[in-house]
């Protein structure tokens, strides 16, 4: 991001004082009253002045490094660049100057939410914004960590593949397994505490690919279910035709929402005749027996476990006839 500050009032002799708020709101906006606080679930993570101060808010820990470096990109002591990057629950923002750069390093209260920067401050008029953003990803190791990582699967048991935390939307998945008649997963599923909408729970991700791994060579994304009882199809060779029911033992989604959070034991079995794979499974009274009719798919179909905001342990893989 560029920009350029100068004082409010020409005639104020006093400096400017720019920052950056470093927030999440279902909004994207920086909210100050409670209400709007409440209903957008605003958060705050901290404040980071132009100077190289910085406060935290909810953030857990924040740490500041100011070099004496030059830079010649920028004509004026207005004139601004800011750098930023996030990796997980650590971001990293550089504010560089003419003549030197302040760079804080924020170790944030989870992975799962989103982190926003809005540019603002007391006695100044900001202008001249203009932002770009890097086409490549920064390694996983970018930034040095001031704090540990977040995790709710490490003094977890572990079954026959490593446990998987999955901090947002997909974002990680289990080892997969082929999908034979008879195959059954079972594993220990709890929300994470942000967790609050109806899709944050497990998924079954159906795919194929040459070296049996997601994403991996020749990765193809067939389809996946969700324990909500939601099932997407993502390629023309899988067929859904879903089945679910809500038991007598489904009460409400708050109800079942609650129950994701306290954790529980599943158990998913899959049924292969010819071309077509169902899954079943049950969950808190919802019922689940999709069907998914494959054409043109020559290779082996595998199964993995992911999911959104929720942490998936003691994952095991057996074979029934």
């Amino acid at each position: 991001v560029s920009v350029t500050v100068s004082p409010a009032d020409e005639a104020d002799s006093t400096f400017p004082v720019p920052s950056l708020i470093l927030f999440d709101a279902l909004d994207g906006l920086v909210h100050n009253d409670e209400k709007s606080i409440r209903d957008m679930l605003y958060l705050e993570s901290g404040e980071i002045w132009f100077d190289g101060r910085a406060e935290a808010g909810s953030a857990r820990k924040v740490q500041t490094k100011t070099v004496n470096k030059p830079c010649t990109d920028l004509k004026t002591e207005h004139d601004v660049k800011i750098e930023a990057v996030r990796i997980k629950d650590h971001a990293l923002i550089r504010i560089i100057g003419k003549d030197k750069t302040h760079e804080i390093t924020v170790a944030l209260p989870d992975s799962t939410r989103y982190m926003y920067i809005g540019i603002t401050g007391e006695r100044c008029r900001i202008g001249g914004l203009d932002t770009f953003k890097a086409d490549t990803e920064c390694p996983d190791d970018y930034i040095q960590r001031i704090a540990n990582e977040i995790s709710y699967i490490d003094d977890c048991p572990v079954g026959d593949v490593p446990n998987v935390q999955v901090d947002g939307y997909r974002s990680a998945h289990s080892k997969g397994t082929p999908i034979k008649d008879g195959l059954m997963i079972t594993f220990h599923a709890k929300t994470l505490p942000t967790a609050r909408l109806v899709w944050h729970c497990p998924f079954i991700d159906v795919f194929s690919s040459d070296d049996g791994e997601v994403y991996g060579k020749n990765y193809r994304d067939l389809a996946f279910i969700r324990f909500d009882g939601e099932c997407w199809e993502c390629d023309p060779a899988c067929h859904a035709d879903p089945d679910v029911k809500h038991t007598d033992a489904f009460v409400s989604w708050d109800a079942w929402n609650e129950y994701n959070h306290t954790g529980y034991d599943a158990s998913v079995t899959f049924r292969v005749k010819h071309n077509t794979i169902t899954m079943i499974t049950e969950n808190c009274g919802i019922s689940i027996a999709h069907k998914l009719v494959m054409t043109g798919v020559d290779k082996t179909i595998y199964a993995a476990v992911t999911g959104d905001q929720v942490a998936v342990t003691d994952i095991r893989y057996s074979y029934s006839s």
